[in-house]
């Protein structure tokens, strides 16, 4: 068996974080070209679609964790009521040479548990309240080591940057598409019919 080679997986990871930033920059370009040109923006329009993608690319990449935990609803577990868990990060956080991240509960009764942020600095992990209440300690610590890897090895990096691009690309879409209603409804308003009418006037 080939033996893994985690600054390579590291290394990767990094990679791919670029890609994918590169590739909503791009998406979300083409997405702000399409509009300028369908409502005859002109190169203002261009340019503010460009200047709108590289906010959107930007703003994905920066607030990526906290969207993260905002969609989940999670909430920052208090040291006093969630000591073993709080015990358990800081365990298999120096276990795995990483800063402890912040620890955060979801109030959820499905048993789960995620990782987020952009790097061991960053990092914050989460578990659901079905989670602490089904698992033991011995079970709930192989819960947070698997979560802790995919800090060490910046995969987290690469699943937030990704859910956040899909956020982004939503956002656009439903503005786009929020914007363009007026549009439309003016292109019509010299005609005394509806251009859906199939009666005449």
């Amino acid at each position: 068996m080939e033996r893994i080679d985690f600054a390579d997986l590291v290394a990767k990871n990094r990679r791919w974080t670029w890609v994918l930033l590169g590739a909503s920059f791009l998406l979300l370009a083409v997405v702000g070209l399409t509009v300028s040109i369908y409502l005859g923006g002109g190169l203002v329009g261009v340019i503010a679609g460009i200047a709108v993608a590289m906010a959107l690319t930007f703003a994905s990449y920066v607030s990526s964790d906290k969207i993260a935990l905002s969609a989940t609803r999670a909430r920052e577990a208090d040291p006093n009521q969630f000591g073993q868990l709080h015990n358990l990060v800081e365990q298999m956080a120096i276990a795995a040479g990483i800063p402890k991240p912040k620890v955060y509960v979801v109030h959820d009764p499905a048993p789960n548990a995620f990782a987020t942020g952009k790097g061991p600095k960053s990092a914050s992990v989460a578990v659901t309240t079905g989670l602490l209440e089904k698992m033991n300690r011995d079970e709930l610590e192989g819960v947070l080591a698997h979560e802790l890897a995919h800090i060490r090895n910046y995969d987290i990096r690469v699943m937030t940057v990704a859910v956040a691009t899909a956020g982004s690309v939503a956002v656009a879409a439903t503005t786009t598409n929020a914007a363009a209603i007026p549009w439309r409804s003016s292109r019509w308003s010299w005609w005394p019919c509806s251009p859906r009418s199939l009666l005449p006037c």
